[in-house]
């Protein structure tokens, strides 16, 4: 059982992903840009049994969007982002946390995808699929 052993900035939260995520990607979608504040969000989506606090719970604060089915869990000391939760009941670990897990290396952790290409603001020369919409939707074809 792989597990992997994250915290944020200032140390004062940390975190156990166990298993395997669900999918692991690149968000294009304006939801992700604008409640992450990024023009494309790398990052990996867990069950939410997957993931677990595992030290300084009273550090962790929490915001709701206030249209949508988006919340981000981030440190009252550092204000680092340690994971969201999304409208279809995932966590959300962007990929900046596993890359420190990981020292630098994400190895298998790299995404394998992008999503909702179709909303980007940036293209991204890679040779991975381009879904236009979701992951079971059309391709982005050059």
């Amino acid at each position: 059982m792989n597990l992997y052993r994250m915290r944020c900035d200032c140390e004062s939260v940390s975190l156990m992903a166990e298993g395997a995520p669900v999918a692991k990607a690149y968000c294009h979608c304006t939801d992700c840009r604008d409640f992450y504040s990024t023009p494309v969000l790398a990052a990996t989506a867990w069950q939410k049994t997957s993931l677990s606090v595992t030290g300084g719970r009273e550090s962790i604060g929490e915001h709701t969007h206030p249209h949508k089915q988006l919340t981000k869990y981030f440190c009252v000391r550092c204000g680092d982002t340690l994971f969201g939760s999304n409208r279809i009941g995932m966590y959300v670990i962007p990929n900046k946390q596993l890359w420190r897990t990981l020292e630098g290396a994400l190895g298998s952790m790299r995404p394998e995808f992008h999503l909702f290409y179709r909303q980007r603001v940036v293209d991204i020369d890679d040779n991975l699929p381009k879904y236009l919409d979701g992951r079971t939707g059309e391709l982005f074809v050059a």
